[in-house]
C-alpha cells in the first residue's frame, strides 16, 4: 500500500470536516486513552459502582437486623417471663426437678 500524500489528502476530503480536525483526532485520543488504558478505566468504575450498590443493600439488611435484635433485647429485659422463656428456648435450661425432652427430626 502506497501512502501518497495525494490519496491521504483525497481521503481526508471525503471525511466531514469535523472528523479531519486535529483537535478532534486529539480529543478523541484523550477520550479512549482515559477511558481504556488510565488507572480508573470505565470498566473499574461500572465495577466500583455495582460494588457500592451491593454494599449499600447490605448495609440496609445489618440496620434491620440490628433494629430487630434491639427491639428483642428491649422486650427481654422488661418481663421476667420473656427472660426465662428466652432461656428454656434458646439455651436449653430447666429448673432442678424437670426433665427436658428434645426432640431432633431426621430428614431424608
Amino acid at each position: 500500500m502506497n501512502w501518497d500524500p495525494k490519496n491521504l489528502k483525497a481521503w481526508k476530503a471525503k471525511l466531514p470536516y469535523w472528523v479531519a480536525n486535529k483537535y478532534f483526532a486529539t480529543v478523541l485520543l484523550f477520550l479512549a486513552f482515559i477511558a481504556f488504558f488510565d488507572s480508573y478505566t470505565v470498566f473499574d468504575l461500572f465495577h466500583w459502582r455495582s460494588e457500592l450498590h451491593d454494599l449499600e443493600e447490605e448495609k440496609t439488611y445489618y440496620q434491620n437486623e440490628i433494629a430487630k435484635l434491639e427491639a428483642d433485647e428491649a422486650n427481654l429485659t422488661s418481663d421476667p417471663e420473656n427472660i426465662e422463656r428466652f432461656a428454656r428456648e434458646k439455651y436449653y435450661m430447666k429448673k432442678p426437678n424437670e426433665e427436658i425432652f428434645l426432640i431432633v427430626r431426621e430428614d431424608d
